[in-house]
């Protein structure tokens, strides 16, 4: 069949709409779907972290900080001797991806907006990028309060990295 006039053009950018289009609603899919299931993976991880602890040489009660997916050193306050709080490799995982991908379903409004006003070509992309992440990283020091000392740093370097 010849190809007579530019409708085999239109035809061409009609399947380059329908790729980005399907691209689009594939990653929003991925962050509500990864998002969602870190939620469930939180939770359970929480629960198993909130059961009771004891120092190693009394046998008192130690407070464990809740949100600090890391290694800790805690001092009991009766015997002061210093305990090691090792988590799990399943809590250790919140402090990284899970907390992240919580942060990004959290943020995911101001996500589409920036996707939108890049698809767009609007000139106010660089403005939707910087809301995006200071929201995501909002959502982030609500479940990892130890990281607000780093927010502006941390989105000083993604604004670097995305712009």
């Amino acid at each position: 069949m010849m190809a007579h006039g530019s409708w085999w053009a239109d035809e061409a950018g009609k399947g380059y709409r329908l790729a980005d289009g399907l691209n689009d609603r594939m990653d929003r899919w991925y962050y509500i779907a990864e998002g969602r299931l870190s939620e469930k993976y939180y939770r359970h991880a929480i629960a198993l972290i909130n059961r009771n602890f004891t120092c190693t040489q009394c046998n008192a009660p130690l407070e464990i900080q809740k949100d600090f997916f890391r290694a800790q050193y805690v001092s009991c306050r009766f015997c002061n001797a210093v305990n090691t709080f090792e988590p799990d490799t399943k809590y250790a995982m919140i402090g990284w991806n899970v907390v992240d991908s919580m942060a990004a379903l959290y943020a995911l409004e101001e996500h589409d907006a920036m996707r939108r006003a890049n698809r767009d070509g609007k000139t106010g992309y660089d403005h939707a990028v910087r809301r995006y992440y200071e929201r995501y990283f909002d959502e982030r020091i609500k479940l990892l309060p130890h990281t607000a000392v780093t927010r502006e740093q941390d989105i000083e370097r993604k604004l670097k990295q995305s712009i």
